[in-house]
């Protein structure tokens, strides 16, 4: 992405990118699931799906978490 949307640098839309282009990136390291996740099951900030059993969901929000921690380091990294 090289030109933001609508010239705003700090739009959802450029937050939802950089999510959506962080889970691909880290699929090697955290699996497709979470990857899947963001791609197909999250609107801006809210994500939503029905999965099987509790355990399920704990080991998808667990991957999130760590995918959302890279994504977050990432970018205070490159703000310094």
């Amino acid at each position: 992405m090289t030109v933001h949307l609508f010239g705003a640098t700090l739009s959802p839309g450029c937050a939802n990118f950089a999510l959506k282009r962080t889970a691909d990136d880290l699929k090697e390291l955290f699996g497709s699931e979470p990857a899947k996740f963001v791609k197909e099951d999250f609107y801006v900030d809210d994500g939503l799906k029905s999965v099987p059993s509790t355990v399920h969901a704990s080991a998808l929000i667990e991957s999130m978490l760590k995918v959302v921690s890279t994504f977050t380091s990432s970018y205070l990294t490159a703000r310094k």
